[in-house]
């Protein structure tokens, strides 16, 4: 099978859905794409052969192929085609070491690729049951952050699944927060739902300010948040389980309409909550959990040994992924987490940072005070365009890592200007 051949149909099987699962396929594809992977990937080849690997035909299963340690993109270009070549890249939110983060490099078939899984997953897990919805996004537009991975990946979000009235809310003064309002009431009065979507700093900030002024709005059935990210309490401290009582209170949302985001730079495909498809689509309810797609799975090894480890247990989180056919299949990760069951898994924390709770107990990711930073690799990154695409001008224009900073000062301005 030619790599042409090979991405053809991975693609077909991305295109088949998120309820499509064959395991015999899956692995076929794993091991073609790793042996493509090994003849055009000298960083990911020369890695493998540190661990003792000497061809990929000694490859039987896609969970013996050795997973990448992300820290790897920190320090070389992982692709699997010449770096000249790559059109699209982004630089990973420096969650663990904002002084080192990787850049993450994409041809344009590599940047097809990540846009079907991710639509797939976007379409799938958040709009299920609708076609398009007005989309009120609590980040900057790419106007006043052409850099920001967020912001054009949203932008994305708004053109597949948005309504002509979508439109973003944050701009350097702060979140628009009389223009929030007005949305937020006009819903109210046409009875049309909405899609509020953004950073968890984002949403806890607004439900401070609402506290403060007394506000509640009773959002139609239907209206839908979500948040990515974790918080580690840049605007007062809140739980995950206060973060989806909040989001009711004020929004008169339940929690199964509450849908929160996890990825990463490094690998491709981004991971939702199942409780919203749950509930529209199978007309059931389950733990909530992230779910893998059959094009992807998660498996989570310990931090010492490598070793895979049981179901409950926390470890570290290692993605394999088809769509990451341009550059690493495996990814290690350095988050934690623990499976569920094969496809099913949660986020706990970070390997460098604190861990929050044990398996078992509400998710609430301590992923720092960067909210905005890790919502650029959760929601869509891969939408971002080459930053020196920006054309140069304002402050923006080539801030590789303005994503986790820029997006935080704006509503730290706001929250202080409030003070005042």
């Amino acid at each position: 099978m030619t790599h042409v051949q090979l991405e053809s149909a991975i693609k077909e099987y991305i295109q088949a859905g998120v309820d499509d699962y064959d395991d015999a396929l899956f692995n076929r594809l794993a091991l073609e794409t790793f042996r493509f992977q090994w003849e055009n990937n000298p960083v990911y080849r020369q890695y493998c052969a540190e661990q003792g690997l000497v061809s990929p035909e000694t490859i039987a299963r896609w969970d013996e192929i050795p997973p990448l340690p992300s820290a790897q993109f920190k320090q070389e270009a992982v692709t699997s085609f010449p770096k000249e070549q790559a059109q699209h890249f982004i630089k990973t939110g420096g969650t663990t070491d904002p002084a080192r983060r990787g850049m993450i490099y994409r041809n344009e078939q590599a940047f097809e690729l990540v846009l079907a899984a991710n639509r797939m997953m976007t379409k799938s897990f958040l709009f299920p049951d609708v076609e398009r919805m007005k989309i009120l996004l609590l980040v900057p537009s790419p106007e006043i952050a052409p850099a920001m991975g967020m912001a054009v990946g949203l932008a994305e979000v708004r053109k597949h699944f948005g309504t002509p009235a979508s439109r973003f809310l944050i701009s350097e003064k702060g979140l628009d927060i009389a223009g929030f309002y007005a949305d937020l009431r006009q819903a109210e009065e046409t009875g049309e739902p909405v899609a509020i979507i953004g950073a968890t700093a984002g949403f806890i900030f607004f439900f401070k300010y609402c506290q403060r002024r007394r506000w509640r709005f009773n959002l139609p059935p239907g209206s839908r948040v979500c948040d990515g990210g974790g918080y580690m309490g840049l605007f007062g401290h809140c739980t995950r389980d206060e973060y989806y009582q909040l989001v009711q209170k004020y929004f008169n949302v339940p929690p199964e309409y509450c849908v929160n985001t996890y990825g990463m730079g490094e690998s491709n495909t981004n991971y939702f909550d199942n409780v919203l498809r749950d509930k529209l689509v199978k007309k059931s309810s389950a733990e909530r959990s992230k779910i893998s797609p059959p094009w992807a799975r998660t498996v989570v090894i310990d931090q010492e040994t490598g070793r895979r480890l049981p179901a409950g247990q926390t470890g570290v989180i290692c993605h394999y992924d088809l769509a990451n056919f341009w550059h690493a299949f495996a990814v290690r990760t350095e988050d934690l987490g623990y499976q569920i069951d094969p496809l099913k898994f949660e986020i706990v924390g970070r390997v460098s940072g604190r861990r929050e709770r044990p398996p078992g107990h509400p998710a609430w990711v301590p992923l720092g005070t960067e909210g905005f930073g890790r919502m650029k690799e959760m929601v869509l990154n891969l939408f971002v365009k080459g930053l020196g695409e920006a054309g140069g001008t304002g402050r923006f224009a080539n801030d590789g890592d303005s994503c986790a900073v820029v997006a935080e000062e704006f509503l730290l301005g706001q929250a202080r200007h409030d003070e005042k």
